[in-house]
């Protein structure tokens, strides 16, 4: 059988846009400043640093999904962009993770330094080959995980994929957008650039627009009210381009009769850095929905989907673990701590009253300290009522 011509390649060839980088610098904004938001130098020698980055950072999955690939091509089967460009091999997710495997097997793997061309070990040769490899992490690759889920030898291609956009952030070298939302993000702790004054009067608007409508009178949207059973955040989009999804909420928790509140910082549930792979810009946005929790005493979980592999460690914040563990069960009321939760929309007490819980953590993977990730509310038995942050995800 004839073997079909591989087409051209779907690999975006874009250069380094560096417009943005170059406002930030003149500008000499915070981030910046402090070193938290990195640029790209051209005089630098990135690809000395690169390596070095790769030494640092590699770990445990990611040196297993390094050597255990064999190659065998069922990734391809199950990746969306392989099955949009069926005769082109460069957007197969081996080829993709082979890019960042070359390298790691001529800098810190055995068989790269004895039969580098059998494993076709190289390092980039210079800047050009960094921005290549952004192209490939950043532009044909979603980090879905539906070539991991189908791969036999259990290689995490996304793992990969994300590890290098990680290095890369640490370089400034990535896509003009990319850095224009981590920029926004260090700023004002959102990735739309809101500022605190638009987010409070869009809050306001739809409080007035509430109260217009037939039996809402008295519904409100209440900000940093303590001692409530949700804290409610929201994706930035929401105030920016359609804050009535806030009322339509808020007309949901007036009619649970539930006790509610936004906070007015740590309000974003969405940390860009899980996608950038800045690693240090999404613990900041973490800490921030974590430490509107405190603040405002919410009595369980956080809710964001991206969040929910971070184990709660955070002790009850004044007063005894008994005051604080208005939350689930005896052990959270022994415990002091709140655990993370899965986003969801209340299905609130407007029908059922109670759901059982269901664990999604194994127990040999918890830290110290912390408890599963559960679902709903706690089983009928408990005589503590559920207390959750929700969000709009």
């Amino acid at each position: 059988m004839k073997r079909k011509k591989a087409g051209p390649s779907g690999i975006p060839d874009i250069p380094l846009q560096r417009t943005s980088q170059a406002k930030a610098a003149e500008a000499g904004i915070a981030s910046v400043r402090e070193g938290r938001l990195k640029l790209y130098d051209e005089r630098a020698d990135n690809v000395r640093r690169f390596l070095d980055l790769i030494k640092e950072r590699i770990t445990r999955p990611v040196a297993a999904s390094m050597v255990g690939c064999v190659h065998c091509g069922l990734c391809a089967r199950s990746c969306h962009y392989a099955l949009t460009r069926p005769d082109d091999p460069t957007m197969t997710p081996v080829y993709k993770a082979d890019q960042i495997r070359r390298v790691f097997k001529k800098h810190l793997d055995w068989t790269g330094r004895i039969v580098p061309w059998w494993v076709h070990a190289r390092v980039p040769a210079g800047d050009e080959d960094l921005v290549r490899l952004k192209n490939i992490v950043f532009g044909t690759c979603s980090m879905c995980r539906r070539c991991s889920f189908n791969c036999p030898m259990g290689v995490d291609t996304a793992v990969l994929i994300r590890w290098t956009r990680g290095i890369l952030t640490e370089l400034g070298i990535v896509p003009e957008g990319v850095f224009t939302v981590n920029r926004d993000q260090w700023e004002t702790g959102n990735q739309m650039g809101v500022s605190d004054r638009d987010y409070l009067e869009t809050l306001d608007w739809m409080a007035d627009e509430l109260r217009t409508e037939p039996g809402m009178s008295g519904a409100v949207v209440p900000v940093d009210r303590p001692d409530c059973d949700f804290l409610y955040v929201i994706n930035p989009r929401v105030i920016k381009f359609d804050p009535r999804s806030i009322a339509h909420a808020a007309k949901v928790f007036h009619a649970a009769g539930e006790s509610w509140t936004m906070a007015s910082l740590g309000w974003d549930m969405t940390s860009f850095g899980l996608f950038s792979g800045d690693d240090r810009l999404g613990a900041r946005i973490a800490g921030a929905v974590y430490e509107a929790a405190d603040r405002l005493r919410a009595r369980r979980g956080i809710p964001i989907r991206s969040l929910s592999t971070i184990p709660a460690t955070s002790p009850a914040p004044g007063g005894s673990s008994a005051s604080r563990a208005a939350s689930c069960g005896p052990s959270a009321r022994t415990s002091g701590r709140w655990s993370p939760t899965e986003p969801r929309i209340i299905a609130a007490r407007v029908g059922a009253d109670c759901c059982p819980r269901r664990s999604i953590v194994p127990s040999g993977s918890r830290s110290p300290g912390s408890r599963p990730i559960s679902f709903g509310r706690p089983a009928p038995s408990s005589p503590a009522r559920c207390a959750t942050i929700v969000s709009t995800a």
